[in-house]
């Protein structure tokens, strides 16, 4: 059988359709992740208003040391988040980069008065943490315009003398 230009427009024509499938199969090709996952304007004040009033995130500690924890039972320690800023500060998710270190955050977020302060709990299963020393990252995500990410390292030590 020889191969005709017909051969090869059919297959390129595949080539192009399975590209635009995946394409809207993937959400447009768009990647929140990338972009912070919120709204580009969360954080700006409504039209005609005061635009210093913007929420401003502070946290307790760039790493968060959970100290040493047992090696068989779950640990859970709170996480302080403060607005420094004079509008209601958002703060709309909380990821973790590994399984063991999970944060418990309601599913509707952490909303924050102006000057105020509320908090969330960092809860770490020792079973998935390989070794004596883990480091994890936690990316907290709020409607802050200069600070939407922020990332806040873990430190966790476990206890292995204690028997599994």
């Amino acid at each position: 059988m020889r191969i005709r230009s017909g051969h090869i427009l059919l297959g390129v024509g595949a080539l192009l359709c399975a590209a635009v499938i995946a394409i809207v199969v993937m959400g447009g090709g768009t990647n929140p992740a990338q972009d912070g996952g919120a709204d580009k304007g969360a954080g700006l004040p409504p039209v005609g208003s005061d635009p210093t009033e913007l929420p401003e995130i502070e946290i307790e500690t760039p790493e968060k040391d959970m100290g040493i924890v047992s090696n068989k039972d779950f640990t859970t320690k709170p996480y302080v988040i403060r607005n420094k800023g004079k509008a209601p500060l958002k703060v709309n998710n909380v990821t973790t980069s590994c399984a063991c270190t999970e944060p418990v955050f309601p599913p509707d977020g952490l909303l924050i008065p102006p000057s105020g302060q509320a908090s969330f709990d960092i809860k770490i299963d020792p079973r998935r943490i390989p070794g004596f020393l883990a480091r994890r990252v936690l990316t907290i995500t709020s409607n802050d315009p200069h600070k939407g990410q922020i990332q806040v390292g873990v430190m966790v030590s476990t206890d292995r003398k204690s028997t599994r």
